[in-house]
């Protein structure tokens, strides 16, 4: 009974002292490559910030809400009673092969033809707002 419960003591203080890794750094959006790169669109700007605004400004003017927690932004479609019909992520990340950023689109909840409708949409008015400045 005495060793089990310094064994605990022990094991709270080592998860205490390790550090843990960050999934949304401020260091900058994340790489990917290999098998990461599927459901990434590319974009023609090297700037992350300026992929994320446009985005941003996107989904604001199809009327879907969305909220940004780093570089991922999380869009949500409500039917008329409230219930979610579409879920989704955009995630700006960098591709190093083209030196370029890129958006990763994933579907979390709801129908798929209307998810590929809505992104579509999107991105093609990210790319329209990209190639206006």
């Amino acid at each position: 009974k005495v060793f089990g419960s310094l064994e605990r003591g022990l094991d709270k203080m080592k998860n205490m002292l390790t550090p843990r890794k960050r999934l949304n750094s401020c260091d900058g959006p994340v790489t990917v490559t290999g098998k990461g790169l599927c459901n990434v669109s590319s974009t023609s700007h090297h700037n992350p910030d300026a992929v994320l605004n446009e985005l941003t400004r996107a989904l604001m003017f199809k009327g879907i809400a969305c909220q940004q927690k780093g570089y991922i932004l999380r869009g949500k479609i409500t039917d008329p009673s409230g219930l979610a019909k579409l879920s989704f992520e955009l995630e700006v990340v960098r591709i190093p092969n083209l030196n370029v950023v890129g958006i990763r689109r994933k579907r979390l909840k709801g129908d798929a033809w209307c998810y590929k409708k809505v992104c579509e949409e999107v991105l093609r008015m990210t790319a329209a707002g990209g190639q206006r400045e």
